[in-house]
């Protein structure tokens, strides 16, 4: 059957005029009465234009086997899944982590603000200023203050400028007034020179010192004090006391010592049957060095026979 259409196909390229469209082979065999005598059998034959020509069948479709992979593909294929899905995974837990770090960190910071200075305020001074700042204020304890009243700002933590997260408390100390001193009640009793060390020792003055006779209560027993025991005193108050002295002996005025030196001081003692018991040293404005410039009892106090005398003088 090809043979015989190859056939066909030559004689119409061979019949065809040169420069024509080439035909279908039953137009060519139709208008070509020399194909007609050469090719009896098909002159009869009806003819068709290509146009009213059935299409042959199509053939059903066959299903396609796929094509086996080897096994290095495969394992290609697979890694290449898998590095897909690592870095698919880096982006996202990397965006989570971005967002919360961003998240959290606004949370924990929140807005931020400079500590005011509080220190030298009133108590409702600062509350008001921390309210404007929306801070707090947490009071830690009071202490006692000789350069701010009560009540005032003695110190603040955060201190001033400090950068705070909105609502924290400030923690502020107060003062409480000037130091107070109490006067203890244990000195009435005691000797009249460990009264003194006592009181110093406090912060506290010895001032004068008056000598009333007893009898039963022996020589220099403090019997009372002024202020009295048992109050609150700024420091460096002076404190005079009250002692004891025996009816025994003449009475004398206290003699004024002051520019004396110590030896002259005994001296002059001796004349009334006083001694020199205790001498301090201190420095005091306008004193020759080596002399008397404060002693116990004060001159022209009443003092009796035999009494131990204090004295006080400027270091050399």
């Amino acid at each position: 059957m090809r043979t015989h259409d190859a056939y066909i196909g030559r004689l119409i390229r061979r019949s065809a005029a040169p420069g024509r469209t080439r035909m279908c082979c039953d137009e060519a065999i139709a208008a070509n009465p020399a194909l007609q005598e050469r090719l009896p059998h098909l002159a009869n034959a009806p003819t068709e234009s290509a146009s009213n020509r059935s299409a042959p069948p199509a053939r059903p479709d066959r299903p396609r086997r796929p094509k086996k992979r080897g096994l290095l593909s495969r394992l290609l294929a697979f890694v290449s899944g898998f590095m897909r899905l690592v870095v698919a995974t880096a982006v996202f837990f990397g965006i989570l982590v971005a967002a919360s770090y961003f998240a959290i960190g606004y949370y924990i910071k929140g807005h931020e603000i400079a500590a005011p200075d509080l220190t030298a305020r009133p108590i409702e001074e600062a509350m008001a200023i921390a309210r404007e700042h929306d801070l707090s204020l947490k009071l830690e304890r009071e202490e006692p203050s000789d350069m701010m009243t009560a009540g005032e700002i003695l110190s603040q933590r955060p201190r001033p400028g400090t950068t705070i997260k909105a609502g924290s408390p400030i923690k502020v100390i107060i003062s409480s007034g000037q130091r107070m001193i109490l006067i203890p009640e244990q000195i009435v009793g005691e000797h009249r020179l460990q009264a003194g060390i006592r009181l110093r020792e406090l912060g506290l003055k010895v001032g004068n010192v008056a000598f009333i006779p007893t009898s039963g209560k022996g020589d220099d027993v403090v019997l009372a004090l002024d202020p009295p025991q048992g109050t609150s005193v700024p420091p460096d108050t002076v404190v005079n006391l009250l002692a004891s002295a025996e009816a025994v002996g003449e009475s004398f005025a206290m003699p004024d010592l002051y520019g004396l030196t110590p030896d002259s001081a005994r001296a002059e003692l001796a004349r009334y049957g006083a001694i020199i018991a205790t001498i301090n040293s201190q420095e005091q404005f306008g004193v020759a060095p080596g002399t008397v410039h404060t002693q116990t009892p004060t001159a022209g106090t009443p003092t009796r026979g035999k009494a131990r005398i204090e004295i006080t003088i400027a270091p050399r």
